[in-house]
């Protein structure tokens, strides 16, 4: 049997607050034949999801068996394209999502200034691949590759923080290390660089990863270990 569905909502707010869609849609064909199948188009005005607010968001709508699959959407994120798959198992147990995404020119300062990561303030283009997975228990799955090599740029003053902390008390040929990160870091407010990467993980219920930046005087790694939980909690805050 074949039916006709029409959803509409005002706001809708998945489990724990995962995730706000406001103002979404879905008009869809649905037929039952030992299983739930069907296809159709979804609108969603806004989708706020860690901090971050994507809008006007169409994409197509397949439902097979107890999942839901919405294909090719692409929408903006941080003055810079994201292309997205996303799978929701709606009757599955513990209603298991999957997130695969592709972003090009993401501008990392338009990040730095919606997101306010302390003391950073990082520029450049990046481009890259993530995906997620997670359930209502929790984040299971994680990968995200991202590399920028067009005007890219880390503050003066993190820089040499985190130099200084590190090395401090160093002394080399009459000259502190201090004076030596002075010079390495520049005059200027931003210290340029080549490029920037940033690749994470899930190890053991812990986000880890790297970011480095490089160039030709100088190499700046971060070991990136961070509580999926209370990362999860600190962005919902910004939502």
């Amino acid at each position: 049997m074949e039916s006709r569905i029409n959803i509409e909502a005002k706001s809708i707010v998945l489990s724990k607050g995962a995730a706000t869609l406001t103002d979404a849609a879905m008009e869809a064909t649905v037929s039952y034949d030992d299983e739930l199948t069907g296809s159709g188009q979804v609108h969603i005005a806004e989708l706020a999801a860690a901090g971050v607010k994507l809008r006007d968001i169409a994409c197509p709508v397949v439902i097979e068996s107890e999942s839901l699959k919405m294909r090719s959407i692409n929408t903006r994120l941080f003055d810079g394209v994201l292309h997205a798959d996303i799978e929701v198992g709606l009757l599955q147990p513990g209603m298991p999502a999957s997130v695969s995404a592709h972003v090009e020119g993401l501008d990392l300062a338009a990040f730095t200034q919606e997101m306010k990561p302390p003391s950073v303030n990082i520029t450049g283009l990046a481009n890259g691949d993530a995906t997620v997975k997670f359930d209502r228990a929790g984040l299971k799955d994680l990968k995200v590759a991202l590399k920028a090599t067009e005007n890219v740029s880390l503050n003066r003053d993190l820089l040499r923080q985190a130099l200084l902390s590190e090395y401090v008390g160093t002394v080399t040929g009459g000259k502190t290390l201090k004076q030596i990160v002075l010079d390495v870091a520049g005059e200027s407010d931003q210290r340029p660089f080549d490029s920037a990467e940033l690749t994470l993980g899930l190890d053991r219920d812990r986000i880890t990863g790297q970011a480095v930046l490089r160039s030709e005087e100088l190499n700046f790694t971060v070991d990136l270990k961070l509580d999926p939980g209370a990362l999860m909690d600190a962005l919902r805050l910004r939502q």
